[in-house]
């Protein structure tokens, strides 16, 4: 699966659960290039592509994925 196609796939599962967030959670979708931003890549440990990563601001904490490359399975996951 490409970068391009797992991003729109992570970005609607993000939309259908958008009702699920509270009022005055933010919601940011990044998309970066690990071959040009290799300081990033090494902070954040990554190691193949594409990978998604989930961070919650609050608490500064980073989530993995590590599920399937469907819809439903990223839906999931962002719950």
């Amino acid at each position: 699966m490409t970068v391009r196609a797992l991003t729109l796939l992570f970005a609607v599962a993000l939309v259908v659960r958008a009702a699920e967030f509270e009022e005055g959670d933010d919601v940011v979708l990044l998309m970066g290039d690990a071959t040009v931003k290799i300081k990033l890549t090494e902070q954040f440990a990554t190691h193949a592509f594409p990978t998604l990563k989930l961070f919650n601001l609050d608490v500064d904490a980073v989530k993995d994925y590590d599920g399937g490359r469907t819809s439903a399975e990223i839906e999931k996951w962002v719950a």
